[in-house]
């Protein structure tokens, strides 16, 4: 952490820093957003995050018994 006599200046640097290191997870094939969990999904060798995975991917098995 910094701590200087300018706490805007720290403040900055400090969300530069969580930048950088959001810029080092894999991104989200379907969102773009960094997957920050600990897990996610592999589709078609593509990274999908778990909430991009339920809403887009996720269907019961009774809907697909009546097609």
């Amino acid at each position: 952490m910094y701590y200087t006599n300018d706490p805007i200046a720290d403040y900055h640097r400090y969300a530069a820093d969580q930048e950088r290191e959001l810029d080092k997870l894999p991104k989200c094939c379907v969102c773009g957003e960094a997957i920050q969990d600990d897990y996610c999904y592999v589709v078609n060798d593509e990274p999908v995050c778990e909430e991009c995975m339920n809403r887009d991917y996720r269907v019961s098995t009774e809907e697909l018994m009546n097609h």
